[in-house]
């Protein structure tokens, strides 16, 4: 046998034994390569800054300010303005749909932004609700 025979031997030894790796390292590796391979790091970036402009846009909307629709809510007995204001959060409610499609139509209806817009809206809330 070879050094170079040896040395390979060893690694292929080494990279398999996973018998002392926690259920907790385990669980932690799994999420970071979820993170790194489920989508392009650019994507995911996307993503994310959606998420955060489509949730301060709803906080303005249930809390007043430009663009407010807070008395509109207040107006609504069917809808429960606290868990409205709670639709974008990780885990979809019965209004994240609602609030998903008031977004879309305010900014590519009302505001003109492209299809994109739209697309990557729904896209990010998409992968987000997908992962709970």
């Amino acid at each position: 046998m070879t050094a170079s025979a040896s040395v390979e031997s060893q690694k292929r030894k080494k990279k398999g034994t996973t018998s002392s790796v926690g259920i907790r390292h385990l669980q932690e590796v799994r999420n970071a390569g979820k993170k790194d391979h489920l989508l392009s790091s650019n994507t995911t970036r996307k993503y994310d800054s959606t998420i955060v402009r489509c949730r301060a846009w709803l906080k303005v909307l249930v809390e007043g300010g430009k663009e407010s629709l807070s008395d509109d809510l207040d107006a609504q007995p069917d809808i429960d303005k606290a868990e409205f204001a709670k639709a974008f959060d990780d885990i979809p409610n019965q209004y994240s749909s609602e609030g998903l499609g008031l977004y879309i139509v305010a900014k590519c209806l009302t505001d003109d932004n492209k299809e994109s817009t739209a697309t990557g809206a729904h896209a990010a809330f998409a992968k987000l609700w997908d992962q709970v």
